[in-house]
């Protein structure tokens, strides 16, 4: 079995108030950025994705 090279993708998520305003488009952008990374991996089936998702805020 051909092993795949892995690709590690990393989305940090800034949650403090001052994001806001732009929530909407946040969203949109990191629902757009997975499915280019899901499509990268079908053009490229010689290579595995892993996405990892860290968000923050000024809490605690």
């Amino acid at each position: 079995m051909e092993k795949k090279h892995q690709v590690h993708n990393l989305i940090i998520l800034d949650e403090s108030g001052s994001m806001e305003s732009i929530k909407t488009t946040i969203i949109q952008g990191f629902n757009e950025l997975v499915q280019t990374i899901q499509g990268i991996e079908k053009q490229f089936p010689e290579q595995e994705h892993f996405i990892s998702f860290v968000s923050f805020n000024g809490l605690g």
